[in-house]
């Protein structure tokens, strides 16, 4: 049986040769090859496209309708106020005077007077004050969430911003038995200023459970760092927050 597409070509290529009327000739002999001219005319057939009903269509590419995954939605906390707060030892060992004062924003600030016992402008100086705030209740609108990151706000001022003042912060997920490295904030400066340490993206340098977030679980240090122990610090509020999805 002849092929239907040989069928088809040579049908085209009839038709064509029809086109051309009286003074051209067609030959077909050799199996769909162009028209050649027989006669004292000429023919001319332009752009003839012979058409192959045996040739396969095109590929589409499978890639091109494939539907691409949607980046998935950051959540954020609301700023989680500790509600409860006690100084702990290093430096002079008094920690935050007023520290309940820092529980709330309302202007009435918790201060370290006369900050720490010593020089060094480290987070890590046994000479620094520090203190603590827990029972942080932080709210999580998802029974699974992985956690991207956390951050700790502080509205805080310092009498004088000569030389290097500011808090250094570590978070422990284990009601303080443990505790990340510290961050730093920016610097204190002689008015009130919101500061900040961690980021939306900052885990701290670890993979935190939603269980390591509880009111029982999560705790916040702050050290008060200076290179100059005459140097007094204040805050008046200070928060934590958390980032997920």
């Amino acid at each position: 049986m002849r092929p239907v597409g040989l069928v088809l070509r040579v049908a085209t290529l009839g038709l064509i040769c029809a086109a051309a009327v009286a003074a051209a000739g067609c030959d077909d002999s050799a199996g769909g090859g162009a028209p050649t001219e027989s006669g004292g005319g000429s023919a001319t057939l332009v752009n003839a496209t012979v058409v192959d009903a045996m040739a396969s269509p095109p590929i589409a590419d499978p890639t091109s309708a494939r539907p691409t995954t949607p980046p998935p939605v950051v959540r954020q906390t609301t700023w989680a106020v500790p509600r409860r707060q006690a100084p702990e030892s290093g430096g002079d060992g008094d920690g935050w005077a007023l520290g309940d004062a820092a529980l709330a924003d309302d202007g009435v600030e918790a201060f370290d007077k006369d900050s720490g016992a010593g020089l060094a402008a480290s987070c890590l100086s046994a000479a620094k004050d520090r203190h603590r705030f827990d029972d942080i209740l932080l709210q999580l609108d998802s029974s699974a969430p992985i956690i991207d990151g956390i951050e700790v706000g502080l509205e805080a001022r310092t009498d004088d911003a000569i030389g290097q003042v500011y808090f250094c912060v570590q978070l422990s997920w284990d009601g303080g038995q443990t505790w990340t490295e510290p961050e730093r904030t920016n610097q204190l400066t002689a008015e009130p200023a919101f500061l900040t340490a961690g980021l939306p993206d900052d885990t701290w340098g670890r993979t935190w459970s939603a269980g390591e977030l509880d009111n029982g679980r999560l705790a916040v240090r702050v050290i008060s760092v200076s290179d100059d122990t005459r140097r007094d610090l204040w805050i008046d509020w200070i928060g934590v927050r958390a980032s997920y999805h």
